[in-house]
């Protein structure tokens, strides 16, 4: 039997990427970056479209704008992601999913990919049940790196903490707070009952 595919989401900074390619690795299942998939493809629209391109830039550096302009272009590249996972039943796959997802819930965009939503297992990572706790974890760890695209902007965070729709939509919760990537990586497994698939999977390219 074809093991179920599983969706990592959670905050920034929590470990999506990191857990998911471990997971990736150890069971040769195909690991899929949602953002980053989803970013290059509104930069592509960006450069053809020139309507696109002028609200765009009428963003400035203004966060709020950018992300209120960008939701549904991110919203469609999901939705195709999700479709063509849930179709190709010959391979499982590692999806990081970003929280912007779960912030949009109530728009008629999320709707769509709602439903596909079931046809994967679903794992929150958080650090604590405590949001306190794991606001100043989380905001800690993003300090430790040299890179400045890699500190999470803090009222983000707090908004993505807040959010109860991780855990309305999450099948499972994993606690990652004083756990390494691997032993996070090998909670996941006991829970979902991973195990290797019996044949080769083959690449799936998004264009």
């Amino acid at each position: 039997m074809k093991t179920k595919s599983i969706i990592i989401l959670g905050p920034s900074g929590v470990g999506k990427s990191t857990v998911s390619k471990i997971l990736a690795d150890k069971y040769d299942f195909e690991y899929i970056d949602t953002d980053r998939i989803a970013s290059r493809e509104l930069e592509e629209l960006v450069k053809s479209n020139p309507k696109i391109k002028q609200k765009y830039e009428q963003c400035g550096d203004n966060l709020e704008l950018f992300l209120d302009f960008a939701k549904h272009y991110y919203f469609v590249s999901i939705n195709k992601i999700l479709n063509m996972c849930s179709k190709n039943l010959s391979k499982t796959y590692i999806i990081e999913l970003g929280g912007n997802c779960f912030n949009s819930h109530k728009d008629k965009d999320f709707e769509a990919i709602n439903i596909l939503l079931e046809n994967f297992t679903k794992v929150l990572l958080i650090p604590s049940e405590n949001l306190k706790e794991s606001f100043e974890y989380l905001m800690s760890n993003s300090l430790k790196y040299d890179d400045p695209s890699s500190v999470v902007h803090p009222n983000h965070l707090l908004s993505a903490l807040k959010n109860s729709n991780f855990r309305e939509y999450s099948d499972i919760q994993v606690f990652t707070k004083d756990k390494n990537f691997k032993e996070i990586a090998n909670e996941i497994e006991v829970e979902t009952n991973l195990e290797k698939p019996n044949t080769t999977n083959l690449s799936l390219k998004f264009n």
